[in-house]
């Protein structure tokens, strides 16, 4: 339940409440009773929405901590080949990149894990399948589309 179904119903006990104030005497006990019975379900209803809205609360408060604390690890990490990885010292980053995905779209530093072939990397967050190309193949891909471009060929077109 949202916050303003919550206060919305809060204000119904109040206006509930507010009534008990203009009862009058003639006013019959069973009646009386009605009117409370009214009160304290619309009463019970608030609690059980501010409880749910403070769960909600809760989490995204959570949220928003993880996110803070994977912007402060920005500066560790090292951007490769449209990765990001952590940075080892003063050598060259190492181990299985974060997923450019989760990191693009949700704000979040996960880190990739093997994949099942043992051959590429899957994030086990959005379940997205990364190609591990070795430094050599990479490097031929990449003359490859350099000798295309000098001869007027589309370098992305095989």
């Amino acid at each position: 339940m949202e916050l303003t179904s919550a206060i919305a119903l809060a204000s119904q006990a109040i206006s509930l409440s507010r009534e008990f104030l203009n009862v009058e005497k003639e006013f019959d006990k069973a009646a009386l009773k009605m009117r409370v019975a009214e009160l304290t379900d619309k009463l019970v209803e608030v609690k059980q929405a501010l409880i749910e809205a403070k769960d909600e609360l809760g989490e995204k408060d959570k949220l928003i901590e993880k996110i803070r604390a994977d912007f402060q690890r920005l500066p560790e990490l090292e951007e490769r080949d449209g990765f990001l990885f952590e940075r080892a010292g003063s050598i060259r980053a190492e181990g299985h990149p974060y997923c450019p995905r989760c990191h693009a779209v949700d704000a979040r530093l996960i880190r990739t894990v093997r994949a099942e072939d043992h051959m590429n990397s899957v994030c086990p967050h959005c379940k997205q399948v990364y190609v591990q190309v070795s430094a050599h193949s990479q490097r031929l891909i990449e003359h490859e589309r350099s000798q295309m471009m000098k001869f007027g060929g589309d370098p992305f077109s095989y």
